[in-house]
C-alpha cells in the first residue's frame, strides 16, 4: 500500500479524488458496454461480436490495472493520463464497432475531456484533448477503411466540426481547470496557514508557564492547558466537563465574582495545594455560553517566598540597627547613673537629692526607650470590641501629662466604635509624646475625634514649628528622627499599628506646627465631648 502520510496535504487530497474518479468511471464504463452489447451485439457480424467481447475483456483488465496503480508509487498526473488514455482507446474501439462517424458513442470523447477538466490539471486536459481527437479520427477513418467506404465531403465537414468541437471543449475545460487549480492553490495556502497558526497556537498554549482555564456559564471547565492542570494537580488528565469547584476549593471572593460579576476583570490570590497563584478572571466577549470566562493562573509561590525572605532580612537589618541604637542610647544614661552613684556618698544631702533626681530622670529615659522598642517589635493582632473613644483619649492624656502641665485640650463627638482600644491607645500615646516633645508651650496641643464622610477621624495638633525637610519623606520609617535624643520609633510604631488595623495615617502642616490624622471605618457614632 502506498504511504501518503509523508506527502503534503494537497497531494494527500488527490488520492481519494483519483479513487473516486476511478469508481465513477468504472460504473459509467459498465453502463456504456452494457448498452453497446444490448443494442449492437445481435445485429453485428461474428467478427464484430468477437471484437466487442474482446473490448469488454480488455475493459476489465484495464480497470483492474488502474485499481492496482492507485496502490503504487506512480504519480497522480501519470495515473490521470493512463486512465483517460485507456478510456479513449476503448471508446475508439467502440466507435469502430458501432458505425464509425455514425456511432452514437462519439460524444464519449467529449465526456472524457470534461472529466479530465474536473481534475484541476491543465496539462492533463490538453493532452487528453489531443489524444481524444487522434482516437476519434483513427476510429472514424478506421471504420471507413475496414468497411471500404468512401468518406464524402459532407462527412469530412462533419469530422472537422467534430474535431473542432473537441478542441473547443478541451480549451474551455483547460481554462476552467486553470482557474480551479488557482483557487485550489489559494485554498491550500489558506488551509496550510490556518494549520500552521493552529499548531503555533497549540505550541504557545502548551509551553505557557501560566495556567489557562476556559469556563462556561455554570463554571464547568471547557478547555485547559498543561500548566493549569499541573497547578490543579491534574497533570496528564483531561478535566474537561468538570466543575471548577469540584476540582479545587475556590477563594470566596473569586467564587462570588464569577457568580455575580460587577466588572470585566478581577484578580486575587488563590492558595492551591501546589502553592500560591495569582488568578485573573476575564469575562470573554461574545454570546457563546460554552466560553464565558477565561482564568489565567500565575504561580507566585517563589515570589511570596522571596518577599518573606526579604522581609526577614529587612527585619534582621532593622534589629541590627536597633541594637546599635539601643547600645548607644543605653550607654549614656548608664554612665550618668554610674557617675551619680559614685559621687553620691561624697556629697552633702541637698546635692544628693539633686543627684537622685538625675538618676530618676535617666532611669525614666531608659524605661521609655525599652517601652518604645517593645511596642515596635511586639506582634500585633487587632481584637475588635465596643470602645468608648472618650475613655481612651482621656486616659491617654492623663497618663502622658500626669501633672496637667501642658493643658492638653481634647474632645470626642463619637460615643462608641468597634476597634481595638489598646491599639488606639498605643497610637495616641505615641502621637501625644511626639507632640509634647515638639511643642513645649502649654495649651498648644489639641486632640479631636469626630465622624467625617462615613469614617472616624482622630487628629493630634501641635505648635512645634512643623516637620523638618530632612525627615519629612521618611517620617514613619524606623529610626528616622529630627529631634536630639530621639530614636525614631514612636511614629514608626504608629504607622505599624495603623497598617495592621487598616487605618490611614497622614500628616499635614498647620500654622505654627503639624497635625497628625488617623482615619478608620465608622461603625457607630454619637455626640459626646469635653
Amino acid at each position: 500500500m502506498m504511504q501518503t502520510d509523508s506527502l503534503p496535504a494537497n497531494e494527500q487530497e488527490k488520492w481519494p479524488r483519483l479513487t473516486r474518479l476511478l469508481y465513477f468511471r468504472t460504473i459509467a464504463s459498465l453502463a456504456v458496454l452494457t448498452a453497446a452489447i444490448y443494442f449492437f451485439y445481435e445485429p453485428s457480424p461474428l467478427l464484430q461480436r468477437r471484437l466487442l467481447l474482446g473490448a469488454s475483456g480488455c475493459f476489465f483488465l484495464f480497470i483492474a490495472f488502474e485499481w492496482y496503480l492507485t496502490t503504487s508509487s506512480v504519480s497522480f498526473f501519470k495515473q490521470l493520463l493512463i486512465q483517460f488514455g485507456l478510456d479513449l482507446l476503448l471508446i475508439g474501439v467502440l466507435v469502430v464497432m458501432t458505425g464509425g462517424i455514425q456511432s452514437p458513442f462519439v460524444f464519449l470523447f467529449g465526456l472524457v475531456i470534461v472529466a479530465a477538466g474536473t481534475q484541476s490539471h491543465v496539462m492533463a486536459v490538453l493532452l487528453t484533448t489531443i489524444f481524444a481527437c487522434i482516437c476519434y479520427l483513427s476510429s472514424v477513418y478506421g471504420f471507413s477503411t475496414w468497411h471500404q467506404l468512401e468518406i464524402t465531403a459532407a462527412e469530412t465537414l462533419h469530422i472537422l466540426l467534430q474535431v473542432s468541437a473537441l478542441f473547443l471543449v478541451g480549451g474551455a475545460m483547460a481554462a476552467i481547470a486553470r482557474r480551479h487549480a488557482s483557487l485550489q492553490q489559494e485554498s491550500h495556502q489558506v488551509v496550510r496557514q490556518h494549520r500552521r497558526l493552529k499548531e503555533l497556537h497549540e505550541q504557545i498554549v502548551t509551553s505557557m508557564q501560566e495556567g489557562m482555564l476556559i469556563l462556561d456559564q455554570a463554571l464547568y471547565i471547557q478547555d485547559s492547558n498543561e500548566s493549569a492542570r499541573r497547578l490543579l494537580l491534574l497533570a496528564g488528565s483531561n478535566p474537561a466537563w468538570l466543575k471548577l469547584e469540584e476540582v479545587a476549593e475556590l477563594p470566596a471572593v473569586l467564587g462570588q465574582f464569577l457568580k455575580n460579576p460587577d466588572r470585566e476583570l478581577f484578580q486575587c490570590e488563590w492558595n492551591m495545594p501546589t502553592g500560591t497563584c495569582l488568578v485573573t478572571a476575564t469575562q470573554l466577549p461574545g454570546s457563546d455560553p460554552t466560553a464565558q470566562w477565561l482564568l489565567t493562573l500565575v504561580d507566585i509561590t517563589d515570589i511570596r517566598h522571596l518577599e518573606k525572605r526579604l522581609a526577614e532580612q529587612d527585619k534582621l537589618a532593622a534589629m541590627g540597627k536597633m541594637i546599635a541604637m539601643l547600645a548607644h542610647e543605653v550607654r549614656n544614661p548608664m554612665q550618668t547613673i554610674a557617675q551619680s552613684v559614685e559621687i553620691m556618698k561624697s556629697v552633702k544631702k541637698p546635692q544628693q537629692e539633686k543627684i537622685q533626681k538625675i538618676v530618676s530622670e535617666e532611669v525614666g529615659r531608659l524605661n521609655r526607650l525599652v517601652s518604645d522598642l517593645l511596642d515596635y517589635v511586639h506582634p500585633l493582632s487587632p481584637v475588635l470590641i465596643k470602645t468608648s473613644p472618650s475613655e481612651v483619649i482621656g486616659s491617654s492624656v492623663a497618663q502622658v501629662d500626669l501633672k496637667n502641665e501642658h493643658r492638653i485640650s481634647w474632645s470626642s463627638a463619637i460615643d462608641s466604635l468597634m476597634l481595638d482600644p489598646d491599639h488606639l491607645r498605643l497610637v495616641l500615646d505615641n502621637l501625644l509624646r511626639n507632640a509634647l516633645q515638639a511643642s513645649k508651650q502649654p495649651g498648644t496641643i489639641v486632640v479631636n475625634m469626630e465622624g467625617r464622610d462615613g469614617d472616624w477621624e482622630l487628629s493630634v495638633s501641635d505648635q512645634g514649628g512643623g516637620i523638618s525637610e530632612a525627615v519629612k519623606d521618611r517620617l514613619f520609617e524606623p529610626f528616622a528622627t529630627g529631634r536630639p535624643g530621639g530614636i525614631g520609633l514612636g511614629l514608626a510604631t504608629v504607622w505599624q499599628v495603623c497598617q495592621v488595623n487598616g487605618w490611614q495615617v497622614a500628616v499635614e502642616p498647620i500654622a505654627g506646627g503639624s497635625r497628625f490624622i488617623i482615619r478608620g471605618e465608622l461603625l457607630s457614632s454619637g455626640a459626646r465631648g469635653k
